[in-house]
């Protein structure tokens, strides 16, 4: 099974939910890796992955995970997750202040 690189880039977070990338719908199953290297005491990070059940469907959370404070292993990545008709990574600061995180999507 090939392993491939969909999106990178770097996004400086927010209160508000934003996308990893873009909404992947070609039928792959995708990885998610962060680098929360830039996160310090007192800054909390969550990390989504939201998924279309059906064609047509309303895509909902189904992965969460919260990071707090600095990270002994800075680099996190969510399980494999297959996206028959969609799926979408975020990120969303809870608290702390805006930082820097380089992301990938790896499609397999």
């Amino acid at each position: 099974m090939a392993l491939a690189v969909t999106n990178y880039g770097t996004l400086t977070s927010s209160a508000a939910e934003q996308t990893l990338g873009a909404e992947r719908t070609d039928g792959k199953t995708y990885v998610c890796q962060v680098d929360l290297l830039n996160m310090v005491a007192g800054d909390r990070v969550e990390i989504r992955a939201k998924v279309k059940v059906l064609s047509g469907s309303t895509a909902a959370a189904l992965y969460k995970a919260t990071f707090a404070n600095a990270q002994a292993y800075p680099v996190v990545q969510t399980p494999p997750i297959p996206a028959a008709y969609s799926v979408t990574f975020t990120l969303k600061r809870i608290s702390g202040t805006d930082r820097d995180y380089p992301y990938a999507l790896l499609s397999m």
